[in-house]
């Protein structure tokens, strides 16, 4: 197979028959500008040839770059490889920005998820009662039956041949996610996303105060697909496995921005227990991993509108595996 070695990255990657530079960038993770998905339009993929040969320039080409093909330069998305060849991708390659914007603290009763410490003592031999009931007694009152996770009651399993113990809890009104017997004053956090097509901002959150505690973002490093709905849209349709390659792309964006707002704040990522969501109908679509093509054609409708909540561990976001991710409704279906 042909080998592309990027002088950036000091890197060696393999090219597939019929593949152009783009392409396999794109399969390995490499982001550069390509608002177009692909196509020739926009003439941002920009790279330099500094060794070995490709197919010859496309009138795309010509059109865009002119005089800078004899220098060198040519569209990733058109330049297929011949042979081994040697790039430069300083002139299109994607870095990191920042996102800011302006947020109001978060009112205490809407916080989704909430923590308490509660003092488990065993029950005498005329009782029949189990630890998950004593436990559930101590809680505020809740019209469903509380679900627990299997993480949670092999928590409470280690009171042993203790006759009591101390543990803290993470519960909302329908489930307890987190048990500790390792008590701590730490709250449990939120993280907010809104997803945009071009890129993502997000806040991690006190769920005890409702503070916000660190705010950033980054591209969406979808943009390599295309800059705009229509051009993911496309990509879909045209590779069976591009849908999968974008979620991948959002949820790696996702979790690097979860990871750099723990670090910088000094919190641990497992004590996240809430993840909220928003986008349009079709990013919504992706982060789900569901496909969105029935909204690129009349009469434009979407697959889900109403709000849809699932568990990290599903989607591998680097938070706690039971942390509720909670996903908004959209307003109708609709592209852009």
């Amino acid at each position: 197979m042909p080998k592309i070695k990027i002088n950036q990255f000091d890197r060696e990657l393999e090219a597939k028959s019929g593949e152009n530079i783009l392409e396999v960038l794109q399969r390995e993770g490499i982001d550069i500008n390509a608002y177009c998905g692909g196509f020739g339009y926009c003439g941002k993929c920009l790279i330099k040839i500094l060794k070995g040969n490709v197919t010859q320039p496309t009138s795309q080409e010509t059109k865009h770059l002119k005089e800078k093909i004899s220098q060198g330069y040519r569209l990733a998305c058109q330049a297929q490889i011949i042979g081994d060849v040697e790039i430069d991708l300083r002139e299109s390659i994607i870095h990191k920005v920042e996102v800011l914007a302006e947020s109001g603290e978060a009112f205490l009763e809407e916080l989704p998820v909430k923590r308490i410490n509660v003092h488990l003592k065993k029950p005498s031999l005329n009782q029949s009662i189990s630890l998950e009931e004593i436990i559930e007694n101590q809680l505020p009152k809740s019209p469903f039956i509380r679900n627990w996770t299997i993480q949670a009651l092999q928590e409470l399993s280690r009171i042993e041949n203790q006759d009591e113990k101390k543990f803290e809890i993470g519960f909302d009104e329908k489930q307890i996610y987190w048990m500790s017997s390792n008590l701590k004053k730490a709250s449990f956090l939120g993280i907010a996303f809104d997803i945009g097509t071009t890129t993502l901002a997000c806040e991690l959150l006190d769920l005890e105060t409702g503070a916000t505690l660190y705010r950033t973002g980054a591209l969406n490093r979808q943009a390599s697909f295309g800059a705009d709905v229509l051009s993911r849209l496309r990509a879909i349709q045209d590779n069976q496995g591009a849908l999968s390659n974008l979620q991948e792309l959002l949820l790696s964006s996702m979790n690097d921005l979860i990871q750099e707002a723990c670090q910088k704040t000094g919190h641990d990522p497992n004590r996240i227990l809430s993840v909220t969501a928003a986008g349009n109908t079709i990013m919504e679509h992706i982060f789900l991993g569901v496909s969105p093509i029935s909204i690129g054609t009349a009469p434009f409708t979407p697959v889900f509108c109403r709000s849809y909540q699932t568990r990290a561990q599903r989607l591998h976001l680097v938070v706690h595996p039971e942390a509720q991710v909670y996903i908004f409704p959209s307003v109708a279906g609709y592209v852009g």
